[in-house]
């Protein structure tokens, strides 16, 4: 066990969103994002020179569907991954998707972004720390680019 426990999820369907591509999604992605932030933990332990850390975390999860947003997801150090079809469409072409100030052991994976601005505006204080992991993604429609990473 590296990263989260066996079946560690929190399904944004749980806390509300439709994934329809007609009802906003915002408020109920924010909450199950807000419920696996609550349920992070990291376990610091030394190693020589330093010290490390163990993150354990539920991984949220976009089921099948096309989540309409009308403002920016903010995420930290999550795992987010969509399953099948999964969309996350902007509605604003002057705000992002999703953002993060502190991108650190984050991955995004199996997700379609649609609109917006930037579709993930990522950064990091202390990018020499930081690790992002983003694979099975797709990026359309963008007003400014797909993916930034700042320090």
């Amino acid at each position: 066990m590296f990263a989260q426990s066996a079946g560690a999820e929190i399904n944004v369907r749980d806390y509300g969103a439709k994934g329809d591509n007609v009802t906003d999604d915002t408020a109920a992605i924010r909450a199950a994002v807000e419920a696996a932030q609550k349920a992070y933990t990291l376990t610091k332990f030394s190693v020589p020179g330093g010290h490390g850390g163990l993150p354990t975390r539920p991984e949220i999860v976009f089921p099948n569907g096309r989540y309409l947003i009308s403002e920016a997801i903010y995420i930290a150090g999550d795992i987010v991954r969509g399953e099948g079809e999964a969309l996350i469409i902007q509605k604003h072409e002057d705000k992002d998707l999703i953002t993060s100030q502190n991108a650190w052991r984050m991955t995004i994976s199996g997700l379609t972004f649609v609109g917006g601005r930037n579709q993930l505006q990522l950064s990091n204080a202390d990018d020499d720390k930081g690790f992002v992991l983003i694979t099975e993604c797709r990026f359309y429609g963008a007003a400014g680019v797909a993916v930034v990473m700042d320090k």
